[in-house]
């Protein structure tokens, strides 16, 4: 069966990267795993925030890595009760008593240092009893060399997104990096076409290249209830990431994990 993740813990639902999206998401009946994105500010610990800059989901400014971490936590996330950016520890202490997995997105931003976010990435799951249920994901190869060299027996996922008129050339070649790297899984952006049938025809020779390697497939973000019926089809893809969670279990239906 299809494996269903909440893409920023639902960021459909609820403010994504949000404490109450995370809280929200694992109580989903019969949701896989959670994905979440962690950055570095100049200083502390690892944030869950997706974009390099402040802007967009909270009522701050600047870069993330050019903001120490006291400054980031006095920004408050928007459509929230006032919450601080959540660190990676905060949503790991409510991750770690559930039954779900997580997708932990290593956002390397200019400045930052990737092996030092690799390392504080793997000690936080290490602590909370969570390394073994945690696909650790990147897009940037100085952090997928960081987590081979550092912890070679992790589960890792190469990301790749699809530009066009080369989309399926380009991910071609990161799914040849992903399987010479050791990778457990890939993971792919659906579009373009916008067309369910077509994005899915096209990126068939590209999940059984990767299946054949002994990688899982994922394809990411879907939301439109006819992609998620056409990636939801037995058999097309190992893992499909939404934001509207619910609707993919509507369609799927839940099931018991573990």
């Amino acid at each position: 069966m299809t494996l269903i993740t909440a893409h920023r813990g639902g960021a459909g639902l609820w403010p994504e990267n949000s404490m109450v999206a995370f809280r929200n998401a694992i109580a989903l009946e019969g949701l896989d795993a959670v994905e979440l994105d962690v950055q570095a500010c100049r200083d502390g610990p690892l944030v869950v925030f997706h974009d390099e800059t402040l802007e967009r989901t909270s009522d701050g400014s600047g870069r993330l890595i050019e903001r120490t971490f006291a400054s980031v936590r006095q920004c408050h996330l928007k459509q929230t009760a006032a919450e601080p950016p959540p660190t990676l520890d905060e949503v790991l202490d409510v991750l770690a008593p559930s039954t779900v997995e997580l997708k932990l997105e290593i956002k390397v931003a200019p400045g930052a240092d990737a092996s030092d976010m690799v390392r504080r990435a793997l000690d936080s799951t290490a602590r909370h009893g969570m390394t073994d249920r945690t696909l650790f994901m990147s897009f940037d190869r100085p952090a997928i060399e960081a987590l081979r060299r550092l912890e070679p027996k992790v589960a890792f996922c190469w990301l790749a997104e699809w530009e066009e008129p080369r989309g399926a050339a380009e991910v071609g070649k990161t799914v040849d990096a992903a399987i010479a790297a050791g990778a457990a899984a890939f993971g792919m952006a659906h579009r373009p076409p916008d067309d369910p049938a077509q994005q899915v025809a096209l990126r068939r020779p590209l999940i059984a290249k990767a299946r054949a390697a002994g990688l899982r497939a994922g394809v990411w973000t879907v939301n439109a209830p006819q992609e998620l019926r056409a990636w939801l089809a037995p058999g097309v893809v190992d893992d499909v990431t939404t934001d509207w969670p619910d609707r993919a279990l509507a369609i799927r239906g839940p099931r018991g994990r573990g």
